[in-house]
């Protein structure tokens, strides 16, 4: 219902030969200077670029590429959807056996996830998309070290429940709902479907392999060092090189056209 109100995507209509149409879509948003000036860098990032799956590996936009990539990895393989899906589980070996009791904590969780949601959209446009990133893996990191380190010592009651929910807290502040939004923000605009089907598969391929690895590495983890808690520490592990991948390679978007943000690519001298 809310769809038919959306108007026609701007960079759309231009690259229909429709220009008047997204000018006047652009004028109803940020009023008729600024939608002049978008409506002319859109004309051009469109005119400059090629628009084919091979453009994706040229100097530029491979960086974009790459980032697009390593985000979606890092989306899954941090340990973030994991907790999410298999927190009953966890619950349940840590000392809350009774599965209705699991499932009810599981409740909160999805409650404090909703909550994580709502912060995130009134910071990500005041402190940025890269501040947030590296805030919320930071805190995944440190999330999992410690429940790495409540497995192995044992502790047992409400340690480990409120550690999942804070760590996956971490994980939806940031990078489980800003990979959505940086990956297509930094594709230049007419490889960015290109792009997106790509990085769209490898989040979901990612999704696939964590739900089919998560238990048996949990029961491997169990037998061998007798609590499946390193699992947890090999996804601290993940989370601290996501961390130093966001900041070295991962631009920041905040305030920035679409235009502007291709551009960067397409133009930057030392890219990748």
């Amino acid at each position: 219902m809310g769809l038919a109100f959306v108007p026609e995507s701007p960079r759309w209509l231009v690259e229909k030969k429709h220009p008047q149409k997204a000018l006047e879509v652009l004028t109803e948003i940020n009023g008729d200077e600024q939608a002049q000036k978008e409506v002319k860098e859109i004309t051009a990032s469109i005119a400059e670029e090629t628009g084919t799956f091979s453009e994706l590996f040229k100097t530029g936009v491979k960086g974009a590429l790459i980032v697009a990539v390593g985000l979606a990895l890092f989306q899954q393989f941090c340990g973030g959807f994991a907790l999410n899906v298999y927190a009953p589980t966890i619950f349940m070996k840590a000392g809350f056996p009774d599965p209705s009791k699991a499932i009810g904590l599981t409740v909160f969780l999805a409650g404090f996830n909703l909550l994580m949601v709502a912060i995130v959209i009134w910071l990500v446009e005041r402190l940025g998309r890269k501040p947030l990133l590296i805030i919320g893996v930071s805190g995944m990191a440190v999330g999992h070290v410690i429940l790495w380190l409540c497995f192995k010592f044992g502790l047992e009651g409400f340690y480990v429940p409120l550690v999942v929910v804070l760590t996956n807290g971490f994980s939806n502040l940031s990078i489980s709902h800003l990979a959505w939004v940086i990956m297509p923000e930094i594709f230049p605009t007419r490889v960015r479907v290109k792009g997106m089907a790509i990085a769209t598969f490898i989040v979901w391929g990612g999704s696939y392999a964590t739900a089919q690895f998560f238990p048996p590495m949990a029961d491997f983890c169990e037998k061998t060092f007798g609590s499946p808690g390193a699992v947890f520490l090999l996804f601290g592990i993940t989370s601290l090189l996501g961390v130093i991948f966001i900041w070295r390679m991962v631009p920041e978007t905040k305030g920035r056209t679409l235009e502007a943000i291709g551009s960067f690519w397409l133009h930057k001298k030392d890219n990748l």
